[in-house]
């Protein structure tokens, strides 16, 4: 949980409401991916790998 509060502090240098949110997305991935023992920027690389090569409008494609 401290994480996330010093999150929030870092949220509020966001220029926009919309980049705020971005950072929060991003931030949830990363803390996620240490709370599962993995290696975020590893668990990173493989996300962007896996999601630009499947189709968003095939659910069936869709990691659950």
């Amino acid at each position: 949980m401290k994480n996330f509060v010093i999150g929030r502090k870092n949220f509020l240098f966001s220029k926009s409401s919309k980049g705020a949110q971005v950072f929060a997305i991003v931030y949830s991935v990363i803390e996620i991916a240490k709370a599962n023992n993995l290696n975020p920027f590893c668990y990173l690389a493989y996300l962007f790998k896996k999601l630009s090569n499947i189709d968003l409008e095939n659910t069936d494609e869709l990691p659950s």
